[in-house]
């Protein structure tokens, strides 16, 4: 297979494949499972460059071959702004299901065990966190132990410590 790319093409191939390899091995590596032929995969398409004006691309690394320094600084960039916006909306919908489940009817407790499904009514509750998330990330959330008076502004000083 033959693909004919610009060099800003291949620059952004770079930074797709370098986060792709970074999910996929984090999450093999995770399982325990090999993760040799990601690097492979990598260091082909690496060689690719060599002797074409895409080779400014790519830098040595040791004994391999890396994207350039701004690709990486971009692929690092892109990686922590996923990572914030996947923790805020899986922390949303997970406390929404939780409020809804908390405030839910017989009935619609019944319809969720049965579907495996949260009714529609569990987006108001998710809206709620998307906009504190939004405007004060997690400065305002605070986990209450039981020591803690309900209504407190502060979290329990002994679950600081």
């Amino acid at each position: 297979m033959r693909i004919e790319l610009s060099s800003e093409q291949y620059a952004d191939l770079l930074r797709l494949v370098s986060i792709g390899a970074w999910v996929e091995e984090t999450v093999r590596t995770a399982r325990s499972e090999p993760t040799e032929h990601v690097s492979d995969l990598e260091q082909h398409l690496f060689r690719a460059a060599e002797g074409t004006d895409a080779a400014v691309h790519v830098q040595k690394d040791e004994e391999e071959l890396v994207p350039h320094e701004s690709i990486e600084d971009d692929v690092d960039t892109l990686l922590d702004e996923y990572e914030e916006n996947i923790f805020a909306q899986t922390l949303a919908h997970r406390l929404a299901e939780r409020d809804f489940l908390e405030n839910a009817s017989e009935f619609e407790r019944a319809e969720v065990e049965a579907t495996g499904e949260m009714p529609e009514r569990v987006h108001d509750f998710c809206g709620s966190y998307h906009r504190e998330f939004a405007e004060h990330g997690v400065s305002r959330l605070h986990v209450l132990t039981m020591d803690t008076p309900k209504g407190s502004d502060a979290p329990d000083e002994r679950a600081a410590s």
